[in-house]
């Protein structure tokens, strides 16, 4: 889902499985090496030894920035959606952290990027709006997240909620936080999340 998390994957599958494929051939000719030519035995057993180091190498880094991930995995989540949505529609999306954001629970970082992304596709589909900030920053108790687009809506907009906004409603109601929809000046919409940072799902 992450595309940090794809391309640690892609990196697993392309040095470390090319590694381990190459150990496996080695080892299946070493029968044959050792009856045909027994002065290679040491060099292929070199070369062996070698190939497995470098993949304890490669498994102690994809595990050591799997940590460091995890540390921000949050913020990762929404800049590579951002990254993504911007790449794919057109939008100008700003995106401002404000203060120091403290590490969050997978249970908080999976709702709120599920309310980026339905707000990011209803802007889409519905504002008509060329450009969108995201801004979010925590306090001690709460994430809050605010998506704000240049959109066709005013405060005579009669405006009715569809499903993607009921579904953001939902999921911020879901872990016990709060959404506000609010129209700007002089068009466009405001939505304003918040979220408890001990939030569960």
């Amino acid at each position: 889902m992450l595309e940090e998390r794809t391309r640690i994957a892609r990196d697993i599958h392309d040095s470390i499985g090319h590694g381990l494929t190459s150990i496996i051939v080695q080892l299946q000719a070493f029968p044959y090496i050792m009856k045909a030519d027994s002065s290679e035995i040491d060099k292929t057993l070199q070369t062996i030894l070698e190939i497995t180091r470098g993949c304890l190498t490669e498994v102690r880094t994809v595990v050591h920035q799997m940590a460091l991930d995890d540390e921000g995995i949050g913020l990762i989540a929404l800049q590579s959606l951002i990254k993504q949505v911007r790449a794919h529609s057109g939008l100008n999306i700003k995106f401002t952290i404000t203060d120091e954001i403290t590490e969050w629970k997978l249970e908080t970082c999976e709702p709120l990027y599920r309310i980026l992304q339905e707000a990011l596709t209803n802007v889409i589909r519905h504002a008509e709006a060329t450009n969108v900030e995201v801004t979010i920053f925590n306090n001690e108790a709460n994430i809050i997240m605010s998506i704000e687009d240049n959109g066709k809506f005013t405060e005579q907009t009669q405006f009715k909620p569809g499903f993607g906004l009921s579904g953001i409603k939902e999921r911020c109601q879901k872990v016990g936080g709060s959404c506000l929809i609010q129209s700007r000046d002089p068009h466009g919409l405001a939505l304003i999340v918040k979220v408890p940072l001990d939030s569960g799902i």
